[in-house]
């Protein structure tokens, strides 16, 4: 009674063992021997992945500046824009008027 209870309700049953190829050789992938395969993804990754013969090295005060300098970088960036920001705001409240200081003293 209880002996289909340790199988899973909506699972269907296995063809073959999981374990039935494992003497087999494992060289293939996907019906296609490793022999057969062109290398245009070991050529794709070696591209990707390509490291100079030459390492570039710097010293270690730079590397540890490095992150400083770009966060300073960035806080200018936002400073000059904050900046802007708030003439372009106070300049359309009270827009320029062209013309001479006699005009704008009649105002």
């Amino acid at each position: 009674m209880l002996d289909g209870s340790r199988r899973a309700p909506l699972l269907p049953e296995p063809k073959q063992a999981a374990r039935q190829h494992d003497d087999e050789d494992d060289r293939s992938v996907g019906e296609v021997p490793e022999e057969e395969r062109d290398g245009r993804l070991e050529e794709a990754v070696a591209a990707i992945f390509r490291t100079p013969s030459h390492a570039a090295h710097r010293r270690f005060w730079v590397s540890a500046l490095l992150p400083y300098l770009f966060m300073l970088l960035l806080m200018v960036a936002l400073f000059f824009i904050t900046q802007l920001t708030a003439t372009l705001d106070v300049l359309g409240e009270h827009p320029l008027r062209a013309g001479t200081a006699d005009a704008n003293r009649a105002l």
